[in-house]
C-alpha cells in the first residue's frame, strides 16, 4: 500500500469519526474546533505511520489545502500533548487505526 493510499484511508477514517466532510470541511480553510481537531488527528496519524511532513503537506496541497510545514508540526505536537494528558485521545487514535484497517 502506498503512502498516498494510507493518507486516503486515514482521511476517510478521520472524516467518518469526526463527522466532517473531506471536500467541504477538512480541506477548506476553517478554524471550527471539530475540523481543526480532525486535521490534527490526520497529521498525527500520518506522522506516526511514519510519513514525512513534506509528504503530508503535498497530499494536503493535492486536496486543495495549502498548509505550511510548521503548521503540520504544530498539529502533530498538539495531538501528542493531548494524548499524553488524556487517555481518551490515545483510545481515539487506536480506534481510528483499527477502523482504517477495516476500510482496506
Amino acid at each position: 500500500m502506498t503512502k498516498e493510499e494510507i493518507f486516503e484511508l486515514y482521511t476517510q477514517a478521520v472524516c467518518d469519526r469526526f463527522k466532517v466532510t473531506a471536500n467541504t470541511q477538512l480541506f477548506k480553510k476553517t478554524k471550527q474546533r471539530e475540523v481543526v481537531d480532525a486535521r490534527y488527528t490526520l497529521y498525527y496519524m500520518c506522522s506516526k505511520r511514519p510519513m514525512r511532513i513534506s509528504r503530508i503537506q503535498r497530499f494536503m496541497h493535492n486536496k486543495g489545502y495549502d498548509i505550511a510545514h510548521s503548521c503540520i508540526i504544530y498539529g502533530v505536537n498538539q495531538m501528542s500533548d493531548m494524548i499524553k494528558s488524556d487517555e481518551d485521545y490515545k483510545d481515539l487514535i487506536k480506534e481510528l487505526e483499527d477502523y482504517a484497517v477495516q476500510l482496506t
